[in-house]
């Protein structure tokens, strides 16, 4: 059976990053959605400047030698990653950036133009059975500037998905809640309430920021990781540096590292973990497992090493 998770997150970095998890923990990006407040239209005027095919996905050079185009304008691998992209304007929340399959569905057909979205973001949610009081905070958190991740899966994979996503420091929304009503807020309704303005979203944005501990846990994963990257950098210059740059590299020697830190995989060697890694590796990246197993495996064994001590 499946079953529908749903995150808010302050700050769209955390939600990029979380997304970036979810891939490297074997989730299918056809399972993840997101949904941000474009008040600025920063998201539209880059949108803009995409190929895009008729599925609103980012047409990608075979030739190029940027892996990662998106990552100047501050989408990183998310562009890249999941599939469908477009802006819509959403009833009580405005303009919107929306990638992935129930966001496609959300906006009803919106594709990467303008126009409104034919359902409001609380009846999306409810429909993935989200409490209807929950589902005002979540569009409330985004007419606010917030990023919304909705993944749907299997419900084995769902405390998996949800320790993932509680990783990288998402709203809790009973304690916002309960911020938004002593500032009279008394629910959202998107047949009244208006979108806020760039300057009012850009005002919430430096609040939450200023109360919320950015993504302390990530930093830490992230920390970490990088303790181990000048020995993957040696390893990378050994074995690819005549054809490839380190950055092409990175995601396999992260996606090594992701599964030697993960509890259900330290009492297992390698030649245990592989078949699957291997599996999910193919599932999720354009890159043959042939190209990227001596990388992943290096990272798993040295990683493993240090975290089975």
């Amino acid at each position: 059976m499946n079953t529908s998770i749903i995150a808010l997150y302050d700050d769209f970095n955390q939600a990029e990053r979380a997304i970036e998890d979810l891939l490297d923990n074997g989730l299918t990006r056809e399972n993840i959605s997101l949904v941000t407040n474009d008040s600025s239209e920063e998201y539209r005027r880059y949108v803009e400047t995409l190929d895009l095919d008729e599925h609103g996905s980012v047409r990608h050079d075979d030739d190029s030698d940027d892996p990662d185009a998106g990552e100047g304008a501050g989408f990183g691998a998310v562009i890249g990653a999941l599939t469908g992209l477009g802006i819509a304007t959403i009833p009580g929340i405005g303009p919107v950036f929306a990638l992935g399959p129930w966001a496609g569905a959300l906006i009803s057909g919106i594709g990467a133009g303008s126009g409104a979205a034919t359902g409001g973001l609380t009846a999306g949610l409810v429909d993935l059975d989200s409490d209807d009081e929950q589902a005002q905070v979540y569009a409330e958190g985004v007419r606010r500037g917030g990023t919304l991740v909705v993944v749907q899966t299997m419900e084995s994979d769902e405390n998996r998905v949800e320790s993932i996503l509680h990783n990288h420091n998402p709203v809790d929304v009973e304690e916002r809640e309960t911020d938004y009503r002593k500032e009279d807020w008394t629910g959202f309704d998107d047949t009244k309430d208006k979108p806020y303005t760039a300057d009012e979203v850009n005002e919430y944005r430096n609040r939450y920021a200023s109360q919320t501990d950015h993504d302390e846990l990530a930093t830490q994963d992230r920390a970490a990781f990088e303790a181990y990257e000048s020995e993957f950098r040696d390893h990378f210059q050994k074995n690819y540096s005549d054809k490839y740059s380190y950055d092409q590299y990175r995601p396999a020697y992260r996606y090594g590292y992701i599964l030697a830190i993960d509890p259900s995989n330290q009492a297992h060697d390698w030649d245990y973990v592989e078949p699957e890694a291997h599996k999910r590796w193919e599932e999720q990246n354009s890159g043959t497992w042939d190209d990227a197993r001596d990388a992943i495996r290096r990272a798993y064994v040295r990683t493993h090493e240090r975290v089975a001590t």
